[in-house]
């Protein structure tokens, strides 16, 4: 999801995730995210990211810091 959004692997430049509850095969699961705190001097983004069932119930809870004056424009 955060390489798909922003183009580059080398951008996802730190990511710490904690699993909170099971995920089993053939469920269906759905990534999320949303942008956080956007430092200028660094160009560095904090971004708060999820992994839940389709019922809502969160499977994975986590954050990243992703590089984006190096990012490209998606618009």
């Amino acid at each position: 999801m955060l390489i798909a959004w922003t183009g580059n692997s080398a951008l996802v430049k730190h990511v710490d995730v904690r699993f909170v509850s099971n995920a089993l095969a053939d469920e269906e699961l759905v990534a999320g995210g949303r942008v956080g705190k956007i430092d200028d001097a660094s160009g560095l983004t904090s971004c708060t990211i999820w992994l839940r069932h389709a019922d809502g119930t969160r499977v994975l809870a986590g954050s990243a810091m992703v590089a984006m004056s190096q990012r490209r424009s998606v618009f």
